[in-house]
C-alpha cells in the first residue's frame, strides 16, 4: 500500500464540488467543481486515483 495521509480529508457535495481539507488546521481548497450534484467518491486502494461522479451520470477518475 502507498502513504497514508489520515490528516487530509475529501468531502464530496450537493452544492457540486469536492474539497479537500487539512484536518489539522480546518483550511479547505475545492479541487473539483461541477454543474451537477456530487454524489460518489472512490480512492485506489494506493491512493493514487480518485473517481468521482455526478448525479448526471458522468464519472471522472483523477490521479490524485
Amino acid at each position: 500500500m502507498g502513504n497514508r495521509d489520515y490528516e487530509t480529508s475529501l468531502r464530496a457535495s450537493v452544492t457540486a464540488t469536492y474539497e479537500v481539507s487539512r484536518l489539522e488546521s480546518g483550511k479547505s481548497r475545492v479541487l473539483f467543481w461541477n454543474s451537477a450534484a456530487i454524489l460518489s467518491l472512490a480512492l485506489s486502494r494506493d491512493g493514487r486515483l480518485l473517481a468521482c461522479g455526478n448525479t448526471a451520470g458522468q464519472v471522472w477518475v483523477l490521479i490524485w
